[in-house]
């Protein structure tokens, strides 16, 4: 029998606990009870940076499983440019996990809605296997005790291993209250993924690639129709032409 290796892919925020519950909730869902890959993907901010690196620590210092941190170049994502990076650097991640026969999981919880709506975007594009979303109940409370630990842990990502492990142990009570809450106080929700069949993203891919280049076949007209109408195409007179959202996608699928 062959065993399928398992990755979540997810945005981080300036709270970890969506993540890291996230994570908990999983270990009943995958087969085999366990995450072996976790790609987080964050801003440049302190505060992001931390939390992630925070769930990197706590990760693999319980589970099996190897945790990579992914940092975008600015401290939020609030612009196209922001969104577009986030959508590449995801991409690639999500793809490369897929192509080597890895079941991809994404996360709607933790960052910005348009990252993590992103997710879903390029999960369904890609292949990935499921996406969830956490709500907890009592977040006002671990939001506040986060605020509190924090005040312990700034600059967590920077600290030599060494002095991360003084700082985890001396305020692992705390750290495992934000980031492990009880199961009774977490719902764990599925979001449908899109099912994108590798023939249909090949007939977008060419399509775009086609206007890219000029040439574009007639049997393209349903296609564009539908292109044009979400964005990713405009014309002038009646020559196509890729919008930033256009070539944005090609870029995407060309990885």
């Amino acid at each position: 029998m062959v065993v399928r290796l398992e990755c979540l892919v997810a945005g981080v925020g300036l709270q970890p606990s969506p993540i890291s519950a996230l994570i908990d909730c999983l270990a009943s869902i995958v087969p085999r009870g366990k995450l072996d890959f976790v790609e987080l993907i964050a801003t440049s901010s302190e505060r992001c940076l931390d939390s992630a690196y925070l769930i990197k620590f706590d990760v693999e210092g319980r589970l099996d499983a190897r945790v990579n941190v992914h940092v975008l170049s600015g401290e939020d994502v609030k612009s196209f440019e922001d969104v577009a990076e986030f959508l590449k650097v995801s991409g690639r991640i999500i793809r490369y996990y897929v192509e080597r026969g890895v079941d991809v999981y994404v996360s709607v919880s933790g960052g910005r809605k348009d990252s993590v709506s992103s997710l879903i975007f390029l999960g369904s594009l890609f292949g990935a296997k499921r996406a969830f979303h956490i709500i907890t109940e009592g977040i006002s409370y671990l939001n506040e005790l986060w605020f509190q630990v924090y005040q312990h842990l700034k600059g967590f990502h920077r600290f030599p291993q060494e002095e991360k492990q003084q700082k985890y142990n001396a305020y692992k009570d705390l750290i495992n209250e934000v980031l492990h809450p009880s199961k009774e106080a977490v719902n764990l929700v599925e979001v449908p993924l899109l099912p994108v069949t590798n023939s249909f993203r090949k007939n977008i891919h060419n399509v775009l690639k086609g206007i890219s280049s000029g040439e574009v076949s007639t049997k393209s007209e349903e296609i564009i129709s539908v292109l044009r109408k979400m964005g990713y195409v405009e014309f002038k007179e009646k020559t196509a032409f890729l919008t930033r959202l256009g070539k944005l996608l090609l870029d995407l699928l060309e990885g």
